[in-house]
């Protein structure tokens, strides 16, 4: 889609056949400060996808059972406003059916972290690039830590990128001689983050060496990684997660967090990405390809400090890369741009999940560092495999 001529461009028709265009976001969990912040990118696109007819975003979700979201699927098809549908997780055995069922009615359906094959030709996947975001994290544990070091293991492999990112972290651990002391597992199905957080305490205590650093692939197990490690007073112990927005930003930058190293985009352009395939594949477009990975970028806690970042805004005026520029364009779509002023009210329908509120957004100038950092990331992996390429193994 990009490269069109804007002079000709034209809004689809598709948006003036319903009374109130409506895309569904239908969730499998909501859990965590990625999630909410997807949901806010969302929502902000959604509403500037038409000047003429206001799209709205309806939101449900089905708290991890994926027979209730199979139906929340079904209800979306049949809304007479529906002009498209995101699922966000959910596995393929179980939601296949309806999908089918839905992408035969000529309904579109774009799926976000799917765990599974393709249902339907029709059907669109789409995820960050898990092996790229774990390869670089563990690079650097790898440049960090060095070799034949005791490590701990937080994830939950009911879960699509979490399952890819453990394929890479079950390669380098073997490649680099990383004794695995324990597995907290299953770490999305804690009651609450607090539980999970006394797991994680239980697992370091209870652990027959000391502790050399933590693989958490998720926000919300890294951040509750680094709380377990402060309440145990582990402070020799490290912290290598995944993802990036404001609350990680805080924890890596407290003083002497355990939190080292991080990757990711941002999720609120990931959300309006989402949203603007959503409605590219709704309007009959090709979006180049049915399977399309969303690029990932390295932040460490050191480029963090030595830029004195407290949040996402001033991180994406250092590196512009993290909004995702130009991914999944088009001439009439008004696309959102992360660190301006886009926080305008949207209207939501709300479904099973509370929507999320607008976050502010500040305009400022880019920084003039932003060609350093991009350089540091595309650098910087190549340079961290060079000495293990005998090592690491290649997928």
């Amino acid at each position: 889609m990009q490269g069109e001529d804007n002079t000709t461009c034209t809004t689809p028709a598709l948006f003036d056949n319903v009374e109130q265009p409506t895309i569904h976001i239908v969730m499998s969990i909501t859990t965590g400060d990625f999630f909410t912040q997807l949901l806010e990118g969302a929502k902000l696109q959604a509403a500037k996808i038409d000047s003429k007819n206001e799209v709205q975003v309806a939101i449900s979700q089905s708290d991890g059972d994926d027979d209730v979201m199979a139906k929340l699927i079904l209800d979306a098809a049949t809304d007479p406003n529906s002009v498209g549908i995101l699922t966000v997780d959910g596995h393929a055995d179980t939601l296949c059916d309806v999908i089918n069922k839905v992408t035969n009615d000529t309904v579109p359906v774009v799926s976000f972290d799917f765990n599974g094959a393709k249902c339907s030709d029709s059907q669109i996947l789409t995820k960050q690039n898990d092996s790229h975001l774990a390869q670089s994290v563990l690079n650097q544990a790898l440049l960090n830590q060095g070799m034949n070091r005791n490590v701990g293991y937080v994830n939950d492999l009911n879960y699509a990128p979490l399952l890819n990112r453990n394929k890479v972290w079950e390669e380098m651990k073997a490649a680099n001689d990383w004794n695995e002391l324990f597995f907290v597992d299953n770490a999305a199905n804690y009651s609450s983050a607090e539980a999970l957080q006394k797991a994680i305490e239980t697992a370091i205590t209870n652990s027959e060496d000391e502790v050399d650093f933590i693989y958490a692939p998720w926000d919300y197990l890294s951040v509750n990684t680094v709380k377990a490690l402060q309440a145990t007073s582990s402070n020799g112990t490290a912290v290598y997660g995944a993802d990036i927005n404001n609350d990680d930003i805080q924890v890596m930058t407290k003083q002497d967090s355990p939190w080292k190293a991080t990757a990711g985009v941002d999720p609120r352009s990931v959300g309006a990405a989402l949203v603007r395939m959503v409605a590219i594949s709704a309007s009959g477009n090709d979006l180049g390809g049915d399977d399309i990975e969303i690029p990932v970028t390295l932040v460490t806690q050191e480029f963090l400090l030595d830029n004195n970042v407290t949040n996402m805004d001033e991180l994406v005026l250092i590196d512009p890369e993290l909004t995702l520029p130009g991914f999944m364009q088009a001439c009439w779509i008004d696309s959102i741009v992360i660190g301006t002023d886009d926080s305008d009210s949207v209207d939501v329908v709300e479904g099973e999940a509370a929507s999320m509120e607008d976050g502010d957004m500040e305009n400022d100038e880019m920084s003039s560092s932003d060609a350093d950092k991009r350089m540091y990331n595309m650098v910087m992996p190549l340079l961290l495999l060079i000495p293990f390429t005998a090592l690491v193994t290649s997928w």
